[in-house]
């Protein structure tokens, strides 16, 4: 998982991950990380669609490691890590990808304040 071992950006967007993956390799990696270290300087927004575990793909882990890997990240509070989790209600894997890019984009990106009476009562 490059957010913790080769950190070379601090925004991350991370989309209907497969943490259960390599036997959740990413679940033991992140326990390791917050074992020891207490930073972690990174904006993260992670998301996933209610209906990857639903339906025919019931036997999919995609939204309960979602939430086991925040709750990882965010029990030991690490220093500098902003982190948020959003679940979309009524999507799928597939009809969740541009969710996850447009929440992602303004979730991590913080929207300049802009008074437009100001700009253009002036």
């Amino acid at each position: 998982m490059e957010l913790i071992d080769h950190p070379l950006f601090n925004k991350y967007i991370i989309g209907s991950p497969s943490i259960d993956w390599g036997y959740e390799y990413i679940l033991k990696q992140a326990e390791g990380y917050v074992a020891n270290n207490d930073k972690l300087s990174s904006n993260v927004f992670m998301a996933v669609g209610a209906l990857e575990e639903a339906g025919e793909n019931a036997k999919s882990l995609t939204v309960t490691n979602l939430f086991r890997l925040e709750n990882i990240l965010k029990k030991e509070k690490l220093e500098g890590l902003d982190l948020r989790t959003r679940v979309f209600p009524d999507e799928t894997h597939l009809s969740v990808e541009y969710m996850n890019y447009i929440h992602g984009i303004k979730t991590i990106y913080k929207k300049p304040e802009i008074h437009f009476t100001q700009k253009i009562f002036k």
